[in-house]
């Protein structure tokens, strides 16, 4: 063999050497240093619907998630359903059902992951463990919000404003509504004690000035946490119907 010969096959060697290191590398590389994130230990903490390109994963409150090229899709036409549980900081998935994807299974054995809620606010989910590569393939991936449901009240806490209306969350349970920031202590036209029960925010009035009272009548609404730091009041019912058309909006963060 002649020097044009050894030295194409030492090129050849060098480059399935960096192939098959580049081949073993973890499917979601590990945040960096300079990249803060807490490590995910409940369902909690997950609830709601991320995406990663077109793909988009929901996890739900009865511990399945489903996965869908696009999120229309999710309920009707999901590749892939199943379940999860946190143990010891880490999320077990078990496969329920599938649709068209290779290996989603891994033989009827749990996959084994570590879930990062990330400083900007993404979800990323990392491979520990998995007897099913088509799976963790699919799963170990940095997801961006699309939209969570609130469950606690500490999720909430805070300013919020649409316009010149704004609502602030307190941590005594209390929410007030108001025309202009400056009144909000001062002149709120409605106060309201808040609380969250499975996912459900309840609203009871406590005191109004200048508009209808609600009386004893209490509101349930679902409070959804948005991409861009936003935040959605959804009506599920509510017999006030002035309350709920005063607080049925999207609403920006302001402290």
């Amino acid at each position: 063999m002649g020097p044009r010969g050894s030295l194409a096959r030492l090129v050849g060697i060098v480059l399935m050497s960096v192939l098959v290191v580049a081949w073993a590398q973890p499917a979601t590389p590990p945040a960096t240093e300079s990249e803060a994130f807490v490590v995910v230990t409940s369902a909690e903490q997950v609830i709601g619907t991320w995406r990663a390109g077109n793909d988009h994963i929901r996890f739900d409150e009865d511990g399945t998630y489903r996965m869908a090229v696009g999120r229309d899709q999710l309920e009707h036409r999901p590749y892939d359903i199943s379940g999860y549980r946190f143990e010891d900081a880490v999320m077990h998935v078990l496969n329920i059902a599938t649709r068209g994807i290779r290996d989603p299974g891994g033989g009827g054995e749990e996959g084994r992951y570590e879930v990062r809620l990330l400083e900007g606010g993404s979800l990323q989910i990392v491979l520990i463990e998995d007897p099913s590569a088509g799976r963790a393939g699919n799963l170990a991936k940095v997801y961006e919000l699309v939209e969570r449901v609130a469950t606690s009240a500490e999720q909430v806490v805070g300013t919020w404003h649409v316009g010149t209306n704004f609502l602030r969350f307190d941590k005594d349970g209390t929410v007030r509504e108001a025309v202009g920031r400056d009144a909000r202590d001062a002149r709120p036209y409605a106060i309201h004690t808040f609380r969250f029960e499975a996912g459900v925010m309840l609203l009871a009035e406590i005191a109004v000035s200048g508009v209808p009272s609600c009386g004893d009548a209490a509101g349930r609404y679902e409070v959804r946490l948005l991409a861009g730091g936003r935040l959605e009041i959804v009506l599920l019912e509510d017999p006030c119907s002035d309350r709920a058309r005063n607080v049925t909006r999207v609403y920006e963060h302001v402290e």
